[in-house]
């Protein structure tokens, strides 16, 4: 596996990063021991389903995340130089279906439910930080991720 990290200053006060992975390699499925959960079922198939692997977790789990499906959000920065007061919220949209398979530490995505590849092999992007000041607004810090399909 090779990765690239690429770091270059922007206009504004701040930098760019590129995270990048190579690969390609494809995974066999997770199988039909692995619950598979359909967010796009509905909240009373959801909530049953919920019950049911609250009452015996599974190992691993694969999510199905349909086109256009709202899936709620939580981000947050936490480390020794700095972190956010509290996690931020909101609401991560898919342009295309997805499922997505956590097993254990690995999280491996598939665009078919056939095919799978690490995420990492999967997306790409960059992270950008920046800060800005303004007389209305006073100062303020920029986090964008960008993201592309490998």
């Amino acid at each position: 596996m090779c990765s690239k990290l690429s770091v270059k200053r922007i206009a504004y006060v701040g930098l760019s990063l590129s995270l990048s992975a190579c690969g390609g390699s494809y995974a066999s499925g997770p199988g039909a021991q692995v619950p598979v959960v359909d967010l796009g079922a509905g909240d009373a198939a959801l909530k049953a389903q919920a019950q049911a692997l609250e009452a015996s977790p599974p190992t691993a789990l694969v999510f199905k995340v349909p086109k256009g499906q709202p899936l709620p959000l939580r981000a947050n920065i936490e480390g020794q130089m700095m972190h956010l007061e509290r996690p931020m919220e909101g609401q991560l949209v898919f342009d295309q279906d997805m499922w997505v398979w956590f097993a254990g530490p690995d999280v491996l995505m598939s665009e078919d439910g056939e095919r799978w590849r690490q995420w990492s092999e999967v997306l790409s992007g960059s992270l950008s930080l920046g800060a800005g000041l303004s007389s209305e607004g006073g100062a303020h810090a920029d986090v964008t991720l960008r993201n592309a399909r490998r």
